[in-house]
């Protein structure tokens, strides 16, 4: 999927209520609304997807992701959305740990691949403030 049309998927999915996307410094954060169950496939593809336009565009960024099955509460403060609870501060927790082109998952998460017909037994284990998870990229 090139740029134009993932950046139009991603239009259609914030359109739809689907998902909720915050830029935060040099953090971007997407938040898919529901249930994962069936969708960790798309959120493993979508992750995919962006490392591989980057690949292709010869653009010298460098990524570090995290993706985590669980609750974000969407907060406004003074007009301004954010993400908040358990999730958002272990994202910010292992973003510390993880590194350039590595996306880490937590277990929850990677059950959910797993349900979803992707092996996940090769996935190395990183651990990072009294928690593990899993390095789904690396």
């Amino acid at each position: 999927m090139d740029a134009k049309h993932n950046s139009l998927a991603r239009s259609r999915l914030q359109s739809a209520g689907l998902v909720k996307v915050q830029f935060v410094g040099d953090e971007l954060r997407f938040a898919f609304r529901g249930n994962i169950e069936q969708r960790a496939r798309k959120v493993r593809d979508f992750v995919d997807s962006i490392f591989e336009n980057l690949r292709c565009s010869g653009d010298t960024t460098r990524l570090k992701g995290v993706v985590l099955c669980g609750e974000v509460i969407w907060r406004r403060f003074h007009d301004c959305d954010f993400f908040d609870g358990t999730c958002a501060v272990s994202c910010s927790d292992w973003l510390s740990s993880v590194r350039e082109n590595q996306v880490v998952i937590n277990d929850a998460f990677k059950k959910e691949l797993t349900r979803d017909g992707i092996a996940t037994s090769s996935f190395a284990s990183i651990a990072s403030v009294g928690d593990t998870g899993y390095l789904l990229r690396s």
